[in-house]
């Protein structure tokens, strides 16, 4: 495998972000084990919607040869994009994953006490399904690596 991933998602995947002001680093295990060891492009962003998405891993996938994907977002489509869009972005970001060979981790949102995530979560398991997305390279990715974290 080589060692280039893509990274398409909310702020679960924000290596580095900005909280009240302050500058701060994610400390997660699995952000830690995929940056000792993967070449890393990490499009993730709090505010990163399906089309945002689409956009960018089509340009980075233009340009970069990656071994593997991990797509993680939703969270800002229920807040202002509909349902059917979310869909079709999804569709089109897994078609050309597909296309060129990229293995892909497609994760589900994490529950949220504002929002309605079945719905998007429900989507995504279609997908995962559709596209035969199971976790073992979310096995082989991250946990056989957070060994080798501190």
């Amino acid at each position: 495998m080589e060692n280039r991933i893509l990274i398409i998602g909310n702020n679960d995947f924000s290596r580095e972000y900005f909280e009240n002001g302050n500058y701060k680093i994610n400390n997660k295990k699995y952000i830690n084990a995929l940056y000792k060891n993967y070449d890393i492009d990490n499009l993730s962003n709090n505010s990163l919607d399906s089309s945002k998405a689409y956009k960018l891993s089509k340009a980075f996938i233009s340009k970069y040869k990656y071994s593997a994907c991990i797509i993680s977002f939703g969270i800002e489509d229920l807040k202002k994009n509909s349902l059917e869009l979310f869909e079709e972005n999804l569709q089109n970001i897994l078609n050309m994953v597909s296309l060129n060979g990229i293995e892909c981790i497609l994760l589900e949102v994490d529950k949220s006490k504002d929002l309605d995530v079945e719905k998007v979560n429900k989507i995504i398991r279609k997908y995962k399904s559709e596209f035969n997305l199971n976790y073992g390279l979310y096995d082989k990715l991250i946990m056989n690596k957070i060994q080798f974290c501190n």
